[in-house]
């Protein structure tokens, strides 16, 4: 018997998922709690994954009328609409996707979940493959998902940690919390139009705490935070130095799309390519301009900070004393 289908809110007001796959995890987290209906319809960006058993997964579609053709994909020219089919000896390896405004409908066999778990060429896992489709309906809405940790600090205004992975981030708002009283608005994954910041409050951190406290008071970590502007932008880095430096816009724009698209990388999607060959309104050159455009409004408006440490145990104390040093602008 199959699992009823639930709705979950990935980032309030912006990104819902409804799905009979408990438990799915991909670029937004896993599913929290399951959210009420109303949650779900009022995100501007919502996918509904259904998965089947591998024989239904084109039942209701029209096959033939994929005639597009690219590797293993098929798509219908001019339409939103991609399939995929591969066998592995006996097993098929199968999915469906179409993007209807802003609606991801997404059907992946059984096997596909269960055996494509890494990127493997042009093969991706499906959680990759919605995560890309959902990057760039963002993008096409003024708005970008965001490599990169953000705290709400206790005296006022918001901060954005921007590093490579490994560098510290999440420990660095763990840090800002407990040590100064800041709120965590993201650790992780974060959505930016160039000056406000959504987080997606169910990726690791959020994940790990959700049912103990983050202080250990037994509290839940507050995980529906509104949207923040963005005071300061804090590029966080290793060396062999102690330094905090001003980098001009241009620099932190470099920065921020390097981390960006390192660790997030959606225009490298073999699906969206395939769709982006058959339909140019799903431009994945355009969404990279898009992408240039909303980071530079947030390097040009944002208060701009390069730390550099030894040890990242030391990147709170520095941004909390940045800060102190500079009232905050406020948050809206």
């Amino acid at each position: 018997m199959g699992h009823p289908f639930e709705s979950y809110v990935h980032v309030p007001g912006l990104v819902g998922i409804k799905t009979n796959f408990p438990g799915f995890r991909w670029g937004f987290g896993v599913c929290g709690s399951p959210a009420p209906e109303a949650a779900y319809e009022a995100c501007k960006l919502k996918v509904l994954l259904d998965v089947r058993r591998d024989r239904e997964v084109f039942s209701g579609a029209d096959p033939a009328a994929f005639t597009g053709v690219f590797r293993d994909f098929k798509a219908i020219p001019q339409g939103k609409a991609v399939l995929f089919e591969k066998k592995i000896g006996p097993v098929p390896l199968r999915f469906l996707v179409s993007v209807e405004g802003g609606l991801v409908r997404a059907v992946v066999g059984r096997s596909y979940l269960r055996l494509i778990k890494l990127k493997l060429m042009y093969i991706h896992p499906i959680a990759y493959v919605l995560f890309d489709l959902v990057s760039l309906l963002l993008l096409r809405q003024g708005m970008t998902t965001l490599y990169g940790a953000a705290a709400l600090l206790r005296e006022g205004g918001a901060v954005f940690c921007a590093a490579a992975p490994n560098t510290g981030k999440s420990l660095t708002v763990l840090q800002l919390q407990n040590k100064y009283g800041a709120g965590i608005l993201a650790e992780d994954m974060a959505v930016t139009d160039g000056e406000r910041l959504w987080g997606a409050p169910y990726t690791g951190l959020y994940r790990n705490y959700h049912d103990k406290s983050l202080r250990g008071t037994g509290e839940k970590p507050e995980t529906e935070l509104p949207p923040q502007r963005i005071d300061a932008v804090f590029l966080l880095q290793k060396g062999a130095r102690d330094r905090v430096l001003e980098p001009e816009p241009e620099e932190l724009l470099h920065q921020l799309l390097l981390i960006n698209r390192y660790s997030l990388g959606y225009y490298y999607s073999p699906c969206l390519r395939v769709l982006d060959y058959y339909n140019r309104e799903l431009d994945v050159q355009a969404a990279q301009e898009a992408e240039a455009r909303i980071l530079g409004e947030l390097a040009g408006k944002a208060r701009r900070m390069l730390v550099e440490r030894r040890n990242s145990l030391e990147f709170a104390p520095a941004i909390q004393a940045s800060m102190a040093e500079e009232p905050p602008r406020g948050v809206s």
